[in-house]
């Protein structure tokens, strides 16, 4: 299980992980449990976990998880590099658009 040590004390990343675990009930925090572990297996916590929430996804809960989930962790971790200050943000790939 996904441990609140994975935020390394940066606020930011702490509030993404209480908005994806408490946001849409159990089928949700089951998403987020999936995605949190894939990416702290690959060393994106603390400050990372809040640059990809905030800079590459644009405080976007949802859109957030669906990356962590999808996307390729080098690619991931390439966004969140950036210019080396900022993230750089994802773009939707099609398909991914929700009304």
């Amino acid at each position: 299980m996904v441990s609140f040590d994975a935020c390394e004390g940066n606020p930011g990343a702490l509030t993404f992980m209480c908005q994806a675990y408490m946001g849409g009930g159990m089928r949700n925090a089951l998403k987020a449990e999936h995605a949190f572990q894939r990416v702290i297996d690959a060393g994106i916590r603390g400050s990372r976990l809040y640059q990809l929430w905030n800079d590459c996804c644009g405080r976007d809960t949802e859109f957030a998880l669906e990356v962590m989930e999808q996307y390729d962790i080098e690619e991931i971790k390439r966004h969140i590099d950036g210019d080396g200050c900022y993230g750089e943000p994802f773009e939707r790939r099609s398909g991914d658009e929700t009304d």
